[in-house]
């Protein structure tokens, strides 16, 4: 199946889509594909990953844009084996079709799997970035997590992320993770601040809490960047959260502190600062236990 495969994302077999809406080889794929028993499905999803790392560039950006078609069969602990152990192979960058869009085939592979990844998964995802890219490299990554895995985005933003990554705001999907990832790379540049706006509206941000997230970003906002209860002078973002239970901060030396919700109605807390091996547990399980709160 691999040798058919290949043909057909050069081009060379058919089934032929319709050449009056085709814009590439891919629509001619397509066409073939969905026609596919499940059986059939999985052998394919098989042989596209051969195919990924083929020495044609072509025929490598045709496999991993064609899983689109297999979301029914889609393998995502294979995946995750290939970009660990391909990674090299796949920091090509895309061509041939017109669906590709990322800067490496890496890149759009990691986006395919973070649509289809299961969430007990983000420790192999964050694994995976961490460890195959640069941080400075790492942008398109968190970009691609934030719509489902938006806890990596908040945890990283600061090692991984600039002030020019306004999309990053736009895809998170909760207001307390853009005013953590805001307060993070603060302060944005005016021009960052009117190239988020018009996405915060196609994303139906509420304007009061896009004011909000704009103060933080300007540095304007004391009390959404600083631990309160702390009198401590040293820059602060906020790297986890538990919504209405608790808050990690963390420091621009590395150092911790715990914010926690006291029980009632009105919003109020406590911060203190964590213990050397509460910030071991917590750097480890990304969690804050109930007996640490």
């Amino acid at each position: 199946m691999s040798i058919l495969i290949r043909r057909q994302l050069l081009g060379l077999e058919g089934p032929y889509a319709d050449p009056r809406s085709a814009i590439d080889p891919l629509d001619n794929f397509k066409l073939w594909i969905v026609e596919l028993a499940h059986a059939e499905q999985r052998l394919a999803f098989e042989s596209l990953m051969e195919c990924a790392i083929d020495a044609d560039i072509q025929v490598a950006t045709g496999a991993i844009l064609a899983l689109d078609f297999l979301a029914g069969t889609f393998d995502s602990t294979r995946v995750v084996s290939l970009l660990t152990e391909h990674a090299s192979a796949l920091q090509r960058a895309p061509q041939g079709f017109a669906a590709a869009y990322r800067v490496t085939l890496f890149e759009e592979l990691f986006d395919r799997l973070v649509q289809y990844a299961p969430v007990d998964l983000a420790p192999r995802l964050e694994s995976l970035m961490v460890s195959s890219l640069p941080p400075t490299r790492r942008s398109t990554l968190l970009v691609s997590l934030a719509t489902r895995f938006p806890q990596l985005v908040v945890y990283h933003a600061r090692q991984c992320l600039d002030p020019h990554d306004v999309q990053v705001l736009a895809a998170l999907p909760e207001h307390w993770q853009r005013i953590a990832v805001a307060g993070a790379l603060r302060p944005w540049t005016k021009a960052a601040i009117a190239r988020v706006e018009p996405l915060w509206q196609i994303r139906k941000v509420n304007p009061s809490d896009a004011q909000a997230i704009i103060r933080v970003m300007l540095d304007q906002s004391p009390l959404l960047t600083h631990p309160p209860g702390l009198t401590d002078p040293r820059r602060w973002w906020i790297i986890a959260a538990e919504p209405y239970g608790w808050t990690v901060w963390e420091a621009e030396d590395g150092r911790l502190a715990l914010e926690t919700m006291r029980p009632g109605s009105s919003f109020t807390s406590d911060t203190r600062y964590m213990t050397p091996q509460q910030e071991s547990r917590f750097r480890e399980l990304r969690a804050v236990s109930r007996d640490e709160r």
